[in-house]
């Protein structure tokens, strides 16, 4: 019998993980943990399958989470960045193989590798797919120098607790991951300053995107021979693109605390539960995830640039709102079910996407799942 542990299986995102992986795989048992107990219950009616039981459980405490997930075969992590690591370190105690959409705990890498324990660390869009996008342009060169990450990710600012953090870490001015790498050295860049024109498929089109701290620029800067240049680089929608600018300019993360009738409040934590009140912090016209991985190398003596792209079905054909989710949380199941199956390039250690899958092999399953990867090749050689 196999049993798989989903934990923060009801939440914004983790939910279409959950989702995909209970109607697309055979596993025998699900067990969907959450602290919101009414979303479990109703996670559960929806899905109506004999084999999904649920948990309400404090993700903080690692002794209850460790206690939760003994026996079981594999744990899909779907909790927020900053809600991840006690889970982990259950996971790392009961040496139990998992995956998650980016707690980014790379100081557990050795651990994992002496447990002999795989963990897939950012099996999501970005990380995650953009790495195995990455990993499949690598494969094409015979010699690689240069990576471009690109990501448009249609949601809005404030669609939940998680997703408000992640906005304002991506444009914290004391972010050191920002940055880009060229010849060796990382070059740590200001929010939201310098940006770039890139053509996305359709309906996201051509999107100025901005420097991210996200970890493709570091992973693949160690994990790809004789590579020169790395940068990754996103955006939202450009309406809240707008809104970010004026923070930032604003000084809101210059002023740690606000005076409001007498109290002192968190300027972050006040501003994001007004924007998550407000319909220009829920809203969006469109809603869903573009991609866009750019590998420069040499092939056969010639140069070469592979381009590769996403494209998604509509997002009011693809559940509306639920269309950036799917983006997002999908990969997970698919990884889930990939390390499930033995089809891995490593079998321990704390690890990236790039560093596990197959491309072909994931870019088959994201198909049936309507996420089609596009293929560009430009090759360059002189007439002489």
């Amino acid at each position: 019998m196999t049993k798989i542990f989903i934990m923060g299986a009801a939440g914004r995102m983790c939910i279409e993980a959950t989702r995909d992986l209970v109607n697309t795989s055979d596993f025998d048992k699900f067990l969907l943990a959450d602290i919101d107990e009414q979303k479990l219950k109703d996670l559960e009616r929806e899905l109506n399958d004999k084999r999904v039981h649920t948990l309400k459980i404090d993700a903080s405490d690692e002794d209850k989470v460790a206690e939760a997930i003994k026996g079981y075969d594999f744990v899909m992590n779907g909790l927020a960045y900053d809600r991840a690591e006690p889970t982990v370190k259950a996971i790392l105690r009961c040496k139990i193989p998992a995956a998650d959409l980016d707690s980014g705990l790379w100081q557990y890498n050795e651990d994992f590798k002496k447990a002999g324990i795989l963990y897939a660390n950012g099996i999501g869009m970005t990380p995650g797919v953009t790495d195995i996008m990455a990993r499949y342009g690598v494969d094409q060169c015979d010699k690689v120098e240069e990576i471009y990450v690109y990501w448009a990710s249609f949601r809005p600012i404030a669609i939940s607790p998680g997703l408000v953090l992640t906005s304002f870490g991506e444009i914290d001015p004391e972010e050191k991951r920002r940055a880009y790498y060229e010849n060796g050295k990382y070059h740590p860049q200001p929010p939201l300053k310098e940006s770039k024109a890139v053509e996305f498929e359709p309906p996201y089109g051509k999107l100025d995107v901005y420097y991210v701290p996200h970890s493709e620029t570091f992973t693949l800067s160690k994990l790809v021979p004789g590579v020169k240049r790395v940068k990754t680089m996103g955006t939202w929608p450009p309406a809240d693109m707008e809104v970010l600018k004026q923070l930032v300019d604003f000084g809101i993360f210059e002023q740690k605390t606000i005076k409001h009738k007498g109290q002192n409040f968190n300027t972050l934590e006040l501003l994001g539960d007004m924007l998550s009140q407000l319909p220009g912090g829920t809203r969006t016209p469109l809603w869903g995830y573009a991609l866009r991985v750019e590998v420069v190398g040499e092939r056969k003596g010639r140069k070469v640039e592979y381009v590769l792209t996403t494209s998604h079905p509509p997002s009011d054909e693809w559940g509306g709102t639920r269309a950036y989710a799917k983006n997002v949380a999908i990969p997970l199941s698919i990884g889930t079910q990939l390390i499930m199956k033995g089809k891995t390039k490593v079998n321990s250690g704390y690890c990236s996407a790039y560093e596990i899958y197959d491309p072909m092999e994931f870019f088959t399953e994201l198909k049936k799942r309507g996420i089609i990867i596009h293929e560009r090749v430009h090759e360059y050689r002189r007439l002489d």
